[in-house]
């Protein structure tokens, strides 16, 4: 059953009037099988290899709480904040984060305290502000702009310069905090939902603590992790299983899919999906009434899922215990055919036109530009180019495209002008296989052959590169040590 102890007066939530439950539907786009994991750990820049807490901030900055710092992420590199660079931390040890309303990032470390920052500038609130502990294990915030963190001495509501604790004392059964969670009612308050780490689950409303535990329903009193629906449902992620207390149902119902398995994180997409990340069964996804795997395996590097963040965008970031930080997109691998307009034959090559849009070389039916995926331009011999076998396709300094063909050389494609270079031109052969442009205006041209080198604005005058002669060259590569690599028939060169 139950427990109530009153309080002092507290204007939080009302009890959500529950509806009949409904299951949030699946996203369309992160279904099992239709994406594909990228991830970063140390070597990529990233300061810890276990990622407790995520958050993204109005900049569309990703930030990364680990056991060594808490790194900003733009997709490409990191920026590491740690105790020693950023004192306002007090500590290295990320274990919460979480976004205001006013767009501030709050920073719950393991021993420094709460951190928050706003346009660069820091501010701490430590012990001497009035936290009862430096551990600051959850984060949450109301509507009003009132944080609450959780710590190992109870909740702490901290409204401007005044922090007032809720522990052992104000009716908790467990001062250790491990989930914070706020859920909106009709009337216009709010609910304060308090995981604790071997007392269950408390509620604090109206300056009342209610606990909920077995007699609720509740089938393990170690929570996890926590998350409150708009709707009103409230998920419970514990040590034995996800737990699900819905509108209008006074006792907590287990989630089939996870049973037995402890659910560390969970998180809602903008499309109403669900996501629950478990210590030893990876990422899950709420299919229908059941949840199912989203990756296999061997798709993470670990199966330990400390945190989720999803973003408006619809992708899904997720912190591992101790595989760094991994990135899931949608699996986009179609098909583009005749059906679209595409010429027939083999694609022999591929080359970028503009954001968006695509050039592809047929075997014997010339060239298409593709846009959206569908074809809006071809151009083939009899609109202009030298020949249809195209194999080489690359643009030059001035965003002219070349293309080499397999029966006529070469074609220089400038807007809706087309210029032909072949044998008869001067070029060393009117089967051109591959073309790579070089610094300062100089050009590689591949044949049957061996492999030519000239200038871009004079190709007519390439002379063979010594040690190719008679190698037909069917690719070229320049890489990021600036050596240029050439793929023949008889092997790398």
């Amino acid at each position: 059953m139950a427990a109530i102890a009153c309080l002092a007066a507290m204007p939080l939530t009302a009890t959500p009037k529950n509806a009949a439950p409904a299951n949030p539907a699946a996203s369309s786009v992160f279904a099992p099988g239709r994406c594909v994991a990228r991830a970063w750990g140390a070597g990529s820049g990233l300061p810890g290899i276990s990622v407790r807490a995520l958050a993204m901030t109005r900049d569309g900055f990703i930030w990364a709480g680990t056991e060594a710092g808490l790194a900003r992420f733009d997709g490409v590199s990191f920026v590491v904040f740690d105790q020693w660079n950023t004192p306002a931390l007090g500590d290295s040890r990320i274990l919460s984060l979480y976004r205001a309303i006013d767009g501030a990032l709050w920073i719950g470390t393991d021993g420094g305290g709460l951190c928050a920052v706003v346009d660069g500038e820091w501010r701490r609130i430590g012990e001497k502000d009035g936290l009862r502990s430096p551990h600051v294990r959850a984060i949450a915030g109301d509507s009003t702009g009132r944080l609450w963190a959780g710590t190992e001495y109870g909740a702490h509501r901290i409204d401007g310069e005044t922090i007032d604790v809720f522990g052992l004392d104000e009716g908790l059964s467990n001062n250790i905090i491990t989930a914070l969670a706020i859920s909106p009612s009709q009337d216009g308050r709010e609910r304060l939902w308090a995981g604790t780490m071997w007392g269950g689950l408390a509620s604090i409303e109206d300056g009342a603590v209610q606990l909920f535990d077995f007699d609720d329903g509740l089938g393990d009193l170690s929570v996890q992790s926590l998350l409150a629906r708009p709707g009103g449902d409230l998920w419970i992620g514990t040590m034995k299983g996800l737990y699900r207390l819905s509108n209008n149902e006074k006792r907590i119902r287990l989630v089939p899919g996870v049973d037995d398995c402890p659910v560390t994180a969970l998180a809602s997409g903008p499309d109403g999906s669900l996501f629950a990340g478990t210590m030893t069964e990876g990422l899950k996804i709420l299919q229908g009434s059941r949840f199912t795997d989203l990756l296999a395996d061997d798709d993470l590097a670990d199966s330990h899922i400390r945190s989720i963040l999803v973003t408006p965008n619809g992708f899904i970031w997720a912190g591992t215990e101790s595989g760094g930080l991994v990135q899931l997109k949608e699996r986009t691998v179609g098909a583009i055919t005749v059906a679209d307009g595409l010429s027939e034959g083999s694609v022999y090559a591929i080359l970028e036109a503009t954001p968006g849009s695509v050039w592809v070389g047929t075997e014997n039916s010339g060239l298409c530009l593709l846009r959206d995926g569908k074809v809006v331009r071809v151009i083939d011999k009899g609109r202009g180019l030298a020949g249809n076998m195209v194999r080489a396709l690359s643009k030059d300094q001035a965003g002219r495209l070349w293309v080499g063909t397999m029966d006529g050389g070469i074609s220089i494609v400038d807007g809706a002008r087309i210029r032909n270079l072949t044998a008869a031109d001067g070029m060393p052969s009117n089967i051109v296989s591959a073309i790579l442009f070089e610094d300062g205006g100089g050009l590689l041209i591949g044949t049957e052959r061996g492999l030519y080198r000239g200038r871009a604005d004079k190709p007519q005058g390439s002379s063979p590169v010594a040690g190719l002669e008679g190698q037909t060259v069917h690719a070229l590569y320049r890489g990021g040590d600036g050596a240029t690599y050439a793929g023949t028939r008889s092997g790398l060169w």
